[in-house]
């Protein structure tokens, strides 16, 4: 299903070559950079674009719905940042906290000297999980608890001292899971489904154990020259607070506004989650100056990865923009899909750089 709406004069306003060049670049097989999945284009929350293609579970033959759930891997963690910033509001964590603050087990070798801000900005040191051949040879099989799961993946000598250096490590975020649940005696899904999920009504988003119990998920595939097949088996678990969540577009365009507008955390909050302290990394997501179309843009943004899956958002905070993709093929970048309608929209809109 296709819909456009052109009353907004912002972006997609009355451009039928605009209108046709968006949906060459959807529909264009995936193979070559089209879409598998479901996209969403808003501008002040109000839906500009939206689209959908493939299959859900391609041996079934059964399509992407607009409402179709998927994985969204890393795009957890804006929602992970959130919840250790509030934590921070109401004085229950610090960002200078140590991990062995909270954590006594964890090693107090490296633990004393990382903190909750080197974990929220990739600056710890502390290797990535994905990296070890341990893990993709057994360990994403077993449903670990989470505490033997830091213990075993996330608890290597550091990499540079904490703070020195940006390195993307989701051992980071799967370690704030493990300290949320500790310091509230909640687990990540009740801590979400109260603090954010129930407020703003978010259905068909939450974090799950396993795929099994998350109603209409899509079904996540693998691409290669032979062509598709079903994503390799994991362990959602060992995700965590790194990357296990599902949802929808419009669920999680809901998050994003209520996230930007200052609806869950002060600004104080907001200016620390939007910050890059090193490299272009804010707490949850990334934070670029982009020439786009020629013209300087400051852009929001993450990407996520899992096995059968591929997400994106892009936010524009001047335009109130936001561009959010779901895909269920994991060699199929949204991300690039999501830059590429960036430059789609600007080059077509010649007022884009004002505030609206």
């Amino acid at each position: 299903m296709l819909t456009l709406l052109v009353a907004l004069p912002l972006l997609l306003a009355a451009e039928p070559t605009l209108k046709a060049s968006v949906d060459q670049a959807w529909t264009r097989p995936p193979e070559e950079g089209g879409g598998h999945g479901v996209i969403l284009i808003a501008h002040h929350g109000e839906t500009l674009y939206r689209n959908t293609a493939g299959f859900a579970d391609r041996d079934r033959e059964e399509p992407i719905a607009e409402d179709t759930p998927f994985l969204i891997a890393s795009l957890t963690k804006s929602f992970t940042a959130t919840l250790v910033l509030q934590l921070v509001e109401e004085e229950t964590l610090a960002l200078t906290d140590s991990v062995h603050e909270h954590l006594p087990w964890y090693r107090a070798d490296t633990g004393s000297r990382v903190t909750i801000h080197h974990l929220l900005s990739h600056t710890s040191g502390i290797p990535n999980y994905l990296a070890d051949v341990d893990y993709f040879g057994k360990g994403s099989q077993i449903p670990y608890e989470r505490r033997s799961f830091v213990e075993t993946f996330c608890s290597g000598d550091l990499e540079f001292e904490p703070g020195s250096q940006y390195a993307y490590s989701p051992s980071g975020y799967v370690i704030l899971g493990e300290i949320l649940e500790t310091v509230t005696n909640q687990s990540l899904a009740q801590m979400f489904r109260e603090r954010i999920g129930t407020p703003l009504n978010l259905n068909a988003t939450g974090f799950a154990p396993r795929h099994d119990d998350i109603p209409e998920l899509a079904r996540g595939h693998a691409h290669a020259r032979s062509g598709y097949r079903p994503a390799r088996p994991f362990e959602l678990s060992t995700a965590g607070a790194s990357g296990a969540m599902y949802s929808t577009v419009d669920d999680l365009l809901t998050w994003y506004r209520a996230s930007a507008d200052g609806t869950f955390l002060s600004n104080a909050s907001r200016q620390e989650m939007y910050t890059a302290h090193r490299e272009e990394y804010g707490y949850g997501w990334f934070i670029s100056s982009r020439t786009v179309a020629g013209r300087e843009l400051r852009i929001h943004h993450h990407g996520g990865r899992i096995n059968g899956f591929n997400s994106a958002i892009l936010h524009v905070p001047q335009n109130a923009l936001f561009i959010i993709i779901l895909q269920n093929v994991e060699q199929f970048s949204s991300l690039t899909m999501g830059f590429e309608m960036l430059e789609l929209l600007y080059t077509a809109d010649p007022d884009t750089t004002s505030e609206e």
